[in-house]
């Protein structure tokens, strides 16, 4: 491993966050490979990985692969295993600020990522899987984001905020498999919307605590809920309740996956009770292109609920096309709610033995005034154009006479 920003290069990580040439603010990359080490991340450092699988750090099942007791310091693309089996033990253990873990693996620790007291945090894009707990907040852990993760196959809970581990942001994340995808306990304020929850043996469990489970118009898929949406805009018909101080009111009807396009950097979100195959923005004519399968050999019908930024396209002129108009469009409805910044829009399509995936485009409209504008355009080119010939025939005409 070495130090980016110096050249040096160190026998071990601990090494190279120890040097006295390593100062805050530096890059320490890690190369392919497997690190047995207690590290202490006590400078402002950025530790990243070659590669999230082939860069491992395990602890070989004493005390923690990484603790961090300083502020703005960021772990990045690696595998983190084999935490000591007791508490604290952990993957990663804060005691810090404005932490960040981004695009990492953690499994087979006692805790993934614990939380200490630890305000304004961050863990994105991170696959947490078969510990104890999966992500853990604790003594007055604020304003931390866990967004983008899949956390699995963790022997108790997914995520656990307690002891006033208040004003979070849980979002986009899918929670399978768990004990308990969610739990709370004495923490308040906390927002949890657009999580898919999937086969958990209970999704959610509140104690003292009362939390936000929705945010503008929506809230989470949750797979033991009623999918029964009668008035076709992509939200179950009826709330979900974890508990009676503790309600999603606008739960989803279909899971949902979120998208980046990357010229710009924003999302586009898709629930859908379909499997999206593929999904890209398409900058020659501004359009979204999807292409969505039957999730079960007998889905007769299946949905896509879209937000789109009104960066992106024309929100106000909008049209969907199934199959190159091949297929009926169902229920589409392209102003079903819109922000200010986003516009959400709805649409559905039938599923048969012959068809069992569809090609759609998501599309700008040209308003009438435009088209208008067009046809004006084109006749005032073919005037000109007649004006131009009518003059040459005139000019050759002259040039004869005078022949």
């Amino acid at each position: 491993m070495h130090n980016v920003n110096t050249s040096l290069s160190y026998a071990t990580i601990q090494q190279a966050v120890d040097a006295s040439e390593t100062s805050n603010g530096h890059t320490i990359m890690i190369g392919k490979g497997t690190y047995c080490e207690n590290i202490l991340l006590n400078k402002s450092l950025k530790i990243i990985g070659e590669d999230n699988r082939l860069t491992v750090i395990d602890a070989n099942f004493s005390g923690s692969p990484f603790i961090v007791s300083a502020d703005y310091a960021a772990i990045q693309n690696l595998t983190i295993r084999n935490s000591g089996k007791y508490y604290p033990n952990s993957g990663i253990f804060v005691d810090a600020d404005n932490i960040s873990v981004l695009d990492s693996i953690i499994t087979n620790c006692t805790a993934g990522v614990y939380f200490y007291h630890s305000n304004s945090s961050k863990v994105y894009n991170t696959e947490v899987k078969q510990c104890l707990y999966g992500l853990w907040l604790d003594h007055s852990s604020l304003n931390n984001k866990i967004v983008g993760c899949n956390i699995s196959l963790n022997t108790y809970y997914g995520i656990y905020a307690g002891v006033f581990s208040n004003d979070n942001f849980f979002a986009f994340n899918n929670l399978s498999s768990n004990l308990y995808g969610f739990g709370f306990s004495h923490t308040s304020n906390n927002i949890v919307y657009n999580n898919n929850f999937f086969e958990n043996s209970v999704h959610a469990t509140c104690y003292s605590s009362i939390n936000n489970w929705t945010y503008g118009k929506e809230g989470n898929f949750w797979d033991s809920h009623s999918l029964t949406d009668n008035n076709h805009d992509g939200v179950c018909d009826d709330p979900f309740f974890v508990n009676a101080d503790n309600v999603d009111v606008y739960p989803l009807a279909g899971p949902i996956c979120s998208f980046q396009e990357s010229d710009l950097g924003c999302f586009i979100t898709v629930v859908s009770d379909s499997e999206i195959r593929e999904f890209e923005c398409l900058s020659l004519n501004s359009s979204i292109r999807l292409l969505v399968s039957n999730s079960s050999l007998n889905q007769a019908i299946g949905f896509c609920r879209v937000c789109i930024p009104h960066s992106l396209l024309d929100v106000d002129n909008l049209s969907v096309t199934i199959d190159w108009g091949e297929t009926i469009v169902l229920y589409q409805n392209t102003s079903l709610y819109d922000n200010g910044t986003h516009r959400w829009i709805y649409f559905a399509f039938l599923f048969n033995e012959a068809k069992t995936s569809h090609e759609i485009f998501i599309i700008p409209e040209i308003s009438s005034l435009a088209v208008y504008a067009i046809i004006l355009g084109c006749a005032s080119i073919i005037l000109i154009f007649d004006r131009i010939r009518n003059c040459v025939y005139q000019l050759r005409r002259l040039l004869r006479g005078k022949e």
